[in-house]
């Protein structure tokens, strides 16, 4: 619930800001919205592999447990990418030149 609630908070200044800066704005609406989305299809996912834990042999729940898993750490990977994308475009760096 923490999570969400930081999340769903950082969705809504980026619609409340999408005006200064749209590009960063859209970047971090994705970010937080691939956030929200990985949160409540990992909660639903894990509930649903533990509720049915008799009836598949426990190789085949290790291996979904494990499949799950990367799925959810693939989908953090992309939401941190698209969330340091939108912060660097804010800053607006430019490289250093030698």
């Amino acid at each position: 619930l923490p999570y969400l609630l930081v999340w769903g908070i950082g969705f809504g200044i980026c619609i409340h800001f999408r005006s200064k800066n749209k590009s960063a704005a859209n970047m971090a609406i994705t970010a937080f919205s691939i956030f929200i989305v990985n949160l409540i299809l990992s909660t639903v996912i894990q509930t649903w592999l533990i509720s049915s834990q008799g009836q598949d042999s426990t190789l085949s729940l290790h291996t979904s447990f494990m499949i799950a898993g990367g799925v959810n750490a693939v989908m953090n990977i992309a939401g941190w990418i698209f969330l340091l994308i939108a912060l660097y475009q804010l800053l607006d760096l430019k490289p250093v030149a030698n």
